[in-house]
């Protein structure tokens, strides 16, 4: 991950991870649905402060990440979350 003990904006992203993993876990999400939705975090995360997007342009990428993640269309995205994980 690159992240140095002593710095407070990698704490804040460790933060961020861990409470991503949290949440899953809470939500009873299986190892796949932890891995991707951790995945999509961290891309999130990634590309957001790389880019300095504003929220809301942070927020469209997460939300088609996860909509890829959602809807059965091989080879193009795979079902893997439901509509109700979808809306927690």
């Amino acid at each position: 991950f690159n992240l140095s003990e002593g710095s407070e904006r990698d704490q804040i992203t460790l933060d961020l991870y861990y409470y991503t993993l949290q949440f899953g876990l809470e939500k009873g999400f299986t190892a796949d649905k932890l891995s991707v939705l951790f995945s999509i975090m961290k891309s999130t995360h990634e590309s957001s402060m790389a880019s300095f997007w504003p929220a809301r342009r942070s927020f469209d990428y997460f939300k088609d990440l996860l909509l890829q993640h959602s809807v059965q269309r091989p080879p193009y995205s795979v079902g893997l979350f439901s509509l109700q994980d979808v809306k927690d």
